[in-house]
């Protein structure tokens, strides 16, 4: 009994007080509906890293506030890649033990799926190219230049650093090719610029594989 009227007290306090002034001292809680007044719920050394977030946690007993997300990026599929949020870690006030603690946890509270301009760059970057080598080189080459580098940008915001990186090498072969007058060596380097855009398209769309 006496526990059980020890929780209500808590419980109710943490509701009455939920309009009044509230601060943490000393790794513990204080309310102030007049003068500060010590409330007995104490605060771990790794919750008083959130403040804002013990407080409100002390006005919401048993939620759990979230202080830390992860947040993951993923190809759906050819046009879309989803954004993800997961709660890692969140603050918890329990009345039972009059405490306010660090919860670890792994709990998604969003995701969106979003358009993924990427393979429209990718595209135009190998079509220009084609051109550049077979038409005109000097507007080729711009183009090539500048939808590879776009490409790889866009592919930074659904997959891993590997893809962008091989895709801006291949952004700066297309440019050292405009540079180049041996045939033969410029033909080395437009197959070399062909497989690096296709082992980036291949890492970009990996997943939808696995």
């Amino acid at each position: 009994m006496k526990t059980l009227a020890s929780v209500l007290f808590l419980l109710v306090f943490g509701v009455a007080y939920a309009g009044s002034d509230v601060k943490i001292e000393g790794g513990e809680i204080l309310v102030s509906p007049s003068v500060w007044t010590k409330t007995g719920v104490k605060i771990t050394s790794e919750a008083q890293m959130y403040p804002k977030a013990v407080l409100e946690a002390f006005q919401n007993p048993g939620k759990v506030i979230t202080v830390e997300e992860k947040i993951s990026l993923t190809v759906v599929d050819l046009f879309h890649y989803r954004k993800e949020t997961t709660a890692t870690r969140g603050v918890r006030y329990s009345a039972i033990e009059a405490m306010v603690d660090v919860e670890r946890m792994d709990m998604r509270v969003g995701g969106e799926d979003s358009f993924f301009v990427y393979p429209i760059f990718w595209l135009i970057a190998v079509a220009a190219f084609f051109v550049s080598g077979n038409l005109n080189k000097g507007i080729g080459i711009v183009f090539a230049v500048s939808a590879a580098a776009a490409a790889a940008v866009s592919a930074a915001a659904a997959t891993t650093v590997s893809a962008v990186a091989i895709g801006a090498v291949a952004a700066i072969a297309a440019a050292a090719i405009a540079a180049i007058d041996d045939m033969e060596l410029s033909k080395v380097f437009s197959i070399f610029f062909y497989m690096l855009m296709i082992v980036s398209a291949g890492l970009v769309y990996l997943p939808l594989f696995l």
